[in-house]
């Protein structure tokens, strides 16, 4: 037994809901319910007539039931349903396909299986369409799927919920990290407001340049393009960027090509004026979002990093220096007048020691838990 067909009771796609008048609306699961860890993402409600194909109908959702995107740039994100889901959906889009699981696999090892790293990419390989890539129930149904027995399933099931429960305990270690640099940064130099000699920030910049505004033609594989919803304080979502071809990446980096060392701040959207530092050789593109690169003489972009993330800043920032009747967003040249006011070079070389130490020491945890998300895609 080695494809997909082997191992479960049917496939069955999501059918488009048709008007009819006097229908009564129902909610409707779509592609937007599913984020790229193939988890549920609630409070995204489709409403749709309820008319629906009679096989659609007469398969009613089950927990248990796998749930995959079958078309567009997140084709093969899977969900594994439960009784929660169900109690609120009882239909899916034509977007999705509902995998039943036979009796010989658990339905959580399948889901792990189908969302991990060399299934999507196998999915990339065979899915149609140049613009929109797309999966046949017939492709889905011949998937390679080798399994082990029943009981090494529920083995490796309960190795991946405590791998999961590890990596939760990580993301709260990570928090209290960024607390303790807040506290840091402001029992060194105090209130921000207090400091004097104001420098504007492009005097203390080699260049402050925007990303490109244009469309992005979305690929499976290729160049990360970061967006503003990618960069949240101190940090880049790097996992979940989006991806463009070597032609369109190409493209926008003609326009500026962030590098090690530079500073990114997101400028629209819920995230504008959120700062964070690219602290690894990747190449990336970037859309929304300011790239500066600092006279490193001048000042720290670490500093600059968390100079900008501090509440005082942040409230300029999304407030003086937005603009916008719907979507807010900050212009490179409001950004350019921003006043930064630096500490004494005393004051400075205390924090930038401790902050080294506390972030060698955050690197180091880090470090093992990427072992432990390595361990859990060897283990499928």
């Amino acid at each position: 037994m080695n494809s997909l067909s082997d191992h479960i009771l049917f496939i069955e796609s999501g059918s488009q809901l048709l008007r009819k008048k006097g229908d009564e609306k129902v909610p409707v699961l779509t592609a937007a319910n599913i984020d790229k860890n193939g988890q549920f993402i609630d409070g995204i409600f489709k409403q749709a007539d309820q008319k629906v194909s009679r096989r659609i109908t007469n398969q009613v959702l089950n927990a248990n039931d796998v749930i995959m995107i079958k078309d567009g740039s997140d084709c093969g994100r899977c969900l594994l349903l439960d009784e929660e889901v169900i109690r609120t959906f009882k239909y899916i889009s034509e977007h999705l396909v509902v995998i039943r699981p036979g009796d010989r696999i658990h339905p959580k090892y399948l889901w792990l299986k189908l969302n991990h790293l060399s299934i999507r990419e196998y999915l990339g390989g065979i899915a149609n369409g140049s613009s929109t890539p797309f999966i046949t129930v017939d492709q889905l149904m011949s998937i390679p799927l080798k399994v082990p027995s029943l009981k090494a399933q529920q083995k490796l099931v309960k190795a991946s919920e405590l791998i999961k429960e590890m990596l939760q305990i990580d993301d709260k270690v990570e928090a209290v990290f960024r607390r303790i640099e807040i506290r840091l940064f402001e029992d060194s130099f105090g209130d921000l407001a207090s400091l004097d000699k104001p420098t504007r920030l492009e005097q203390l910049s080699v260049f402050i340049k925007d990303g490109s505004r244009q469309r992005v033609n979305v690929s499976e594989s290729g160049f990360p393009i970061l967006s503003s919803k990618d960069i949240i304080p101190f940090a880049l979502k790097l996992d979940q960027t989006k991806k463009v071809s070597e032609e369109d990446f190409e493209a926008f980096a003609e326009r500026v090509l962030p590098e090690r060392g530079d500073v990114l701040i997101a400028l629209s959207g819920n995230n504008r004026g959120h700062a964070a530092l690219i602290d690894s050789t990747v190449q990336l593109s970037v859309r929304n979002v300011a790239v500066i690169r600092l006279q490193r003489k001048l000042i720290s972009a670490s500093f600059l990093v968390h100079y900008i993330n501090h509440p005082f800043i942040q409230t300029q920032l999304k407030e003086t220096y937005s603009r916008g009747s719907g979507i807010k967003y900050i212009s490179v040249s409001k950004l350019k007048s921003l006043q930064i006011t630096t500490p004494c070079n005393d004051a400075l070389d205390s924090w930038a020691e401790k902050s080294y130490l506390l972030e060698g020491f955050r690197h180091s945890i880090s470090k093992t838990n990427q072992k432990v998300r390595l361990i859990t895609h060897s283990l499928l």
